[in-house]
């Protein structure tokens, strides 16, 4: 068994059944990874405390070790392209852009991919 066999994904109820202390403590122990869906279905919602909170709650556990998963879109379309299994679920080099964006005062906002100084 390697590491990588070893990531968790969780989901939107999981994310939202678990509070940011054991979250964050979570990701700080493990190899979970919070996947692109999740993250659109942050900010897609209409109640706006809701969004607020749980984004940043995600920015907590991204700041805590977790990683950015790709899309399950993304990830088919590369599997059906080489014809071989997606392999690590956590993409490294969009984690750690995330994180240095993060670090340095950004914030999500509910246009994915851009983001706005606090």
């Amino acid at each position: 068994m390697t590491l990588e066999s070893k990531q968790i994904v969780i989901d939107k109820c999981a994310f939202q059944g678990t509070n940011d202390d054991r979250l964050c403590s979570f990701a700080k122990n493990h190899r979970l990874v919070l996947p692109h869906d999740l993250y659109g279905e942050i900010v897609t919602s209409n109640k706006v405390h809701e969004r607020e909170t749980h984004l940043q709650r995600f920015r907590k556990a991204m700041l805590s070790n977790a990683r950015w998963g790709r899309s399950s879109r993304s990830m088919v379309e590369w599997e059906a392209k080489t014809l071989q299994p997606y392999g690590s679920l956590g993409d490294l080099d969009e984690t750690r852009n995330i994180r240095d964006r993060l670090a340095r005062g950004y914030a999500y906002s509910p246009e994915f991919g851009s983001c706005q100084v606090e």
